[in-house]
């Protein structure tokens, strides 16, 4: 079925340009098979992370290791000032000469698991250096179950540092309160002539009155702090990514739908990486990445698609990740049980591919209504409570048209939802028809023989109610090729 329309348009249409894509392409392999919270080094040569360690409290332990997962170091066991509880969240400052982090209280009532790093309880702020040798607290809270302390970072003039403080603590049957209530706090980070560091001018602000706040670290210039909040939702979890500028306080939503956290730039500044369970089957989190106006947003990892390879039988949820100085690669956690803060952690690797630029999307609202705007691939959940501004109507229509082009010349598979209305056409042969029968995964598959570089003509089409949630992706497969939703890098718009 071939879509019913030329580009020359006939009605009001509204046009959305988006920013170059960022590669597409992952190689995903385990950096530690257990572990958490990550920070790549300035210079690029060490990895520093969190990761539960022996005998039977398990307290987290920060370690230290080669890009490779070798020469691995536990750095916090071998200095004598530190509590030896619950330690964790470590961020490298930008000069390599201290590590800022979290450490459970050595005393204190009640259980050590609210200070497991991440649910803050408990906690105080500290810093060693990347030999563990030397430790300095640098902010003590009360000794109160309200109080707590969320992952630390330094800016990247290693001037100043900001955080995450709770004022009150986490309650399950009150709205607000279900994460706890918390507050952005940020404070000069000061070192003297001995070279013992402090905090001077400590400040804090909030927004929208009482609500859950997560902090991530400051952009490349350190004009905005990028964070994660439900102040203006509905729901404690319709988080979404914000960021704020320092100088005029303007905030600006980078996210508006599903459960998002987080988030961090680039070393460019030109993109940000984050955790949202946008399109996830099994509702676990993955890693997509965007430009920083929040345009061109694109899945990255797939685990919790049991269509698959990611996929290994059971959810996880994609957690904090940390650039290498060059951009080329991340590492980051992914927790396999929330309550227990259990996970792994992934060094993701971007490969080389194309300069594509998407495809253009018409949206037909309605019978009378025709919008216009650029896609950078084709991977989006619809319905109730998630639908895009765009296409709210009882009944809607979607076109793509562009062209996609091979890394490979081989055999591929190319896969749609199987529970809706979607046609694919390549060249004119229109290989994946609405009637096609769905496979045990709940797919419609058909295979193609492509060869590598070449530009074939791609339209895709689908109708639907508004009603109805649904699930719009393309997919491919081959041989070389790992299952993902076909990336911008590879599609290009009609001429």
């Amino acid at each position: 079925m071939k879509p019913r329309y030329s580009l020359a348009l006939t009605s009001i249409c509204f046009l959305f340009q988006l920013q170059n894509s960022y590669s597409q392409e992952i190689k995903l392999s385990v950096f530690k098979p257990q572990g958490g919270g990550v920070s790549w080094s300035p210079d690029g040569k060490r990895i520093c992370y969190d990761m539960k360690g022996p005998g039977k409290e398990q307290y987290y332990e920060i370690h230290t290791a080669n890009p490779d997962g070798a020469l691995d170091t536990c750095i916090s066991c071998q200095n004598k000032d530190l509590p030896h509880k619950e330690t964790g969240s470590p961020n490298y400052h930008p000069s390599g000469k201290y590590i800022i982090f979290v450490s459970e209280k050595a005393v204190h009532k009640g259980s050590h698991f609210t200070a497991i790093p991440g649910f803050g309880g408990y906690s105080d702020i500290w810093v060693m250096t990347p030999d563990g040798k030397k430790a300095w607290k640098l902010l003590e809270t009360r000794n109160d179950k309200n109080d707590g302390i969320i992952a630390p970072k330094f800016s990247h003039d290693g001037k100043k540092i900001v955080w995450v403080e709770r004022t009150k603590y986490p309650h399950p049957f009150r709205k607000k309160q279900f994460l706890g209530l918390w507050i952005i706090k940020t404070a000069d980070f000061v070192v003297d002539s001995s070279g013992a560091p402090s905090l001077k001018n400590i400040g804090g602000f909030q927004y929208g009155g009482d609500a859950f706040f997560e902090t991530y670290g400051f952009s490349p210039d350190d004009k905005k702090i990028i964070f994660c909040s439900n102040y203006n939702v509905r729901y404690w979890f319709q988080c979404g990514i914000y960021t704020i500028d320092l100088v005029s306080g303007h905030i600006t939503q980078l996210t508006s739908t599903d459960y998002n956290e987080h988030a961090t730039y680039s070393p460019d500044g030109k993109h940000i990486l984050w955790m949202t369970n946008s399109c996830a089957t099994k509702q676990g989190t993955d890693w997509w990445i965007m430009d920083t106006n929040g345009a061109n947003k694109q899945r990255l990892t797939y685990f919790n698609e049991p269509s698959n390879p990611m996929y290994n039988g059971h959810k996880k949820w994609a957690c904090y990740g940390s650039f290498s100085p060059d951009g080329k690669s991340f590492v980051g956690g992914a927790q396999t049980s929330l309550f227990k803060q259990e996970g792994l952690i992934y060094r993701v690797d971007f490969l080389p591919c194309d300069s594509g630029n998407g495809l253009i999307g018409r949206y037909e609202k309605g019978w009378d209504s025709n919008y216009i705007r650029y896609d950078p691939a084709i991977n989006f959940r619809w319905g109730p409570y998630l639908s895009d501004s765009m296409i709210i109507s009882p009944n809607y229509s979607l076109y793509w048209n562009g062209y996609v082009k091979p890394l490979y010349s081989e055999t591929y598979v190319i896969y749609v939802p199987g529970d809706n209305k979607m046609s694919v056409t390549i060249d004119g042969t229109e290989i994946i028809k609405p009637s096609m029968k769905r496979n045990n995964m709940n797919e419609k598959a058909a295979t193609i023989q492509l060869v590598a570089g070449k530009k074939y003509r791609l339209e895709v089409s689908l109708y639907n109610h508004e009603k109805k949630k649904v699930d719009v992706f393309l997919e491919w497969s081959s041989e070389h090729q790992y299952k993902q939703a076909i990336p911008c890098s590879q599609l290009f718009r009609l001429p």
